[in-house]
């Protein structure tokens, strides 16, 4: 159990708000432990690995973190936050819209600075073409 497990208010972040993010523990933290800071990443859309890898968006380092892990954040040039500073990521990371999260427009004009309700409206507006269909 952590040393001052529970002594810290656990943030309840918006929806989907670390969609996209990979995180690595390392170290043991403060206030929460281990599992329960793993199903906090994974409550608001983390994802969380016990290996670094270029991948790997944010590692968290807890007191006695592994002198490897952290060479190889540091070789991978991995964002490091300590506890108060996942906490506040998850506090102040914005929603995410699941739905377009991973559509690709794939049109001959450019969808650079369009909002998500552009891209969905330039998506849905198009009409669908049948490849193999006789006219």
């Amino acid at each position: 159990m952590p040393k001052a497990y529970g002594s810290k208010e656990i943030p309840d972040g918006a929806e989907n708000c670390l969609i996209g993010m990979t995180f690595v523990f390392t170290g043991e933290l403060n206030s929460i432990s281990r599992p329960d800071a793993e199903q906090l990443v994974k409550r608001h859309g983390g994802r969380v690995t016990s290996a670094l890898s270029s991948k790997t968006t944010y590692v968290v380092i807890g007191e006695d973190a592994g002198p490897k892990k952290l060479e190889k954040t540091e070789a991978l040039k991995i964002k490091k936050l300590d506890e108060e500073e996942f906490f506040e990521l998850i506090r102040t990371a914005p929603a995410k819209d699941t739905n377009f999260s991973t559509i690709t427009l794939k049109s001959k004009s450019s969808a650079k600075g369009k909002t998500v309700a552009e891209k969905k409206e330039e998506l849905y507006s198009k009409p669908i073409e049948l490849i193999g269909k006789d006219s």
